[in-house]
């Protein structure tokens, strides 16, 4: 056997390739109640779309033959036609869909894609990792080794979901302080989402480094909760001193003008209430899982576009998803170009005007990627985030109040009140109406009429 690079092996007269994959599904109902579910696989280094799968629960002929009697020969008759072309391909609930559709994908990938998908980016929730080592043990045994990586994004709610169950719990109870974990001063939405914020920097800022996450975690606890009994700088030590900080203590001490305000921070007596998380959410298996920094966005840009073509709002066959999966697969691996070859084998041929409509497309949608992704547009839409969770604005309606900004504007103009109409007590008093005739210009001349 030859020497072959790490991400290559030889299987007989085959080169099979070694690729790391993102896994997630979407349903075409919101819930765990969907009748259809569809999956997609999409490659880590090139972010196109390998494989996918449709599961559904639910088919139109069957539902239309349901009243008939299934004993009855006309109805074995039908069943045994329609069987071969029968929509549903799933015995379950929804939420199975996921795992069993990834544990088809993975098992056909040798045989069907040449490839093998070594390493499985999804999110912890899950249970399709699981189902997937369990069948590719029993189908290849040890020859077939799979991995698991954490998305990143997926990870990071995980501290504010955390919380947010926490202060829940805790709902109605008080700490030793005396107080609630609720309420100003204290553990309100703005501060999780702050603190959720900074562990998704932690883990995103120290890509590779282990070390650096561990310590960049500690940091957000001691952060956000004082410690009376350290001095400010030992209580931020392990926040990032560099100038691009996230850290206020820091910031202010490089001003030199500004003096650190810290009444943003939590009482002392949540430290002890929020260790037993940190601790959890800093374990070395599951920062090691991150140290890519690898993310489900890919998957879930495949599914934006899947559900425009094929909105959630309006239920839909399997026929029906599959052909926008298939769709959905040709836009987003190849561009909008690709949909000049469907025209094409469809014995359509697309003109000079059609292909540069498509092109042109193309082209906006690339220079509508590069912007989002700038610092600029991210900033702001992590704005309007906040803006969106925020709780303290209410008046969010109010008629001819506002202008162009979002804040109503104060006119200073009260409304006119008109005055109310008098009632006369002649009642052979009428009102005097008066006829105005109207002028109809003819050829430059005026008359009466």
């Amino acid at each position: 056997m030859s020497e072959c690079p790490d991400d290559i092996e030889e299987d007989g007269e085959d080169l099979i390739a070694h690729v790391s994959v993102t896994v997630d599904g979407t349903w075409q109902k919101r819930g765990h109640s969907s009748k259809i579910g569809v999956i997609f696989v999409i490659s880590v280094a090139t972010g196109e779309i390998l494989d996918y799968e449709v599961k559904s629960l639910f088919c139109h002929e069957c539902k239309a033959h349901n009243n008939q009697d299934h004993e009855g020969d006309e109805f074995q008759e039908w069943k045994k036609a329609h069987e071969p072309k029968c929509e549903v391909n799933h015995v379950g609930s929804s939420e199975e869909m996921k795992a069993v559709s990834a544990v088809d994908i993975f098992s056909r990938s040798i045989a069907t894609r040449k490839l093998k998908y070594t390493t499985f980016v999804g999110d912890g929730d899950s249970s399709s990792f699981g189902r997937v080592k369990e069948a590719l043990d029993k189908k290849f045994g040890a020859a077939y080794e799979i991995k698991k990586e954490e998305c990143v994004g997926h990870v990071q709610k995980w501290l504010g979901s955390g919380l947010r169950r926490y202060k829940n719990d805790m709902k109605g109870k008080k700490l030793l302080d005396g107080k609630s974990v609720g309420g100003k001063g204290r553990l309100t939405d703005k501060v999780i989402d702050k603190m959720q914020n900074y562990y998704g920097k932690a883990i995103r800022g120290n890509k590779g480094n282990l070390e650096g996450m561990r310590s960049s975690i500690k940091a957000i606890q001691h952060h956000m909760i004082k410690n009376d009994e350290l001095t400010l700088e030992q209580q931020h030590q392990y926040c990032p001193k560099s100038s691009d900080t996230w850290c206020k203590y820091w910031k202010d001490k490089a001003d030199g003008t500004k003096l650190y305000n810290e009444d943003n921070r939590l009482p002392e007596v949540f430290m002890k209430q929020l260790d037993p998380l940190f601790t959890r959410l800093s374990n070395d298996d599951l920062l090691r899982r991150c140290l890519k920094g690898m993310t489900q966005n890919q998957n879930e840009a495949a599914n934006g576009v899947l559900w425009s073509k094929c909105p959630k709002t309006k239920f839909c066959g399997a026929r029906r998803v599959r052909i926008a999966v298939c769709e959905t697969v040709a836009v987003f691996n190849t561009g909008a170009a690709s949909k000049a070859v469907i025209m094409n084998l469809c014995g359509v041929t697309p003109g000079v005007h059609t292909m540069r409509a498509l092109r042109k497309q193309d082209d906006t949608r690339l220079k509508t990627a590069a912007k989002k992704v700038s610092m600029k547009y991210r900033e702001k839409r992590q704005k309007l985030r906040a803006q969106r969770k925020s709780k303290g604005d209410k008046m969010a309606y109010q008629p001819g109040g506002f202008g162009l900004s979002a804040k109503p504007v104060d006119t200073g103009k009260k409304r006119k009140r008109t005055p109310k109409q008098t009632k006369t007590n002649d009642v052979n008093e009428q009102p005097q109406i008066t006829f105005v005739m109207p002028t109809i210009e003819v050829i430059g001349k005026k008359r009466r009429t």
